[in-house]
Order: C-alpha cells, then sequence, then structure tokens
C-alpha cells in the first residue's frame, strides 16, 4: 500500500510538472519563418541584419554545399 501511495504521489507530480512546462511554453511568443527563396533555409521574419547579413554569405545560400 505503502508503494501505491507513492507511486499515486509520483504520478501526480508529474501531471504538474508537465502542466507547468506547457503553460511556460505557451507563454513564448512564437517566431515567424519564412523560406529562403535561394536556398531553402528557413529564416525568422524580422531578425537582426547581421544575422541575414551572415545567411546571405553563407556556403549553403552560395551554393557550395
Amino acid at each position: 500500500q505503502g508503494m501505491m501511495k507513492l507511486c499515486d504521489q509520483l504520478e501526480e507530480e508529474r501531471r504538474d510538472l508537465e502542466s507547468s512546462k506547457l503553460q511556460q511554453q505557451s507563454n513564448e511568443p512564437e517566431k515567424t519563418m519564412e523560406v529562403c527563396q535561394v536556398c531553402g533555409a528557413l529564416l525568422v521574419v524580422g531578425d537582426v541584419q547581421q544575422r541575414i547579413d551572415e545567411h546571405l554569405m553563407g556556403k549553403q545560400h552560395a551554393g557550395l554545399c
């Protein structure tokens, strides 16, 4: 009986942790992505210019891979 009680407590704790994790994920804003028309990579819309420039100079975008 003691083991069953411990098992029930652990299952309840697991459900609580999973629900809190889902709530944290839902609070994060979802990033809008678009496909690069040249190489097919996914790019974040409104990303900083430095990251966009690095993508444009990258091997995949240049077709070197």
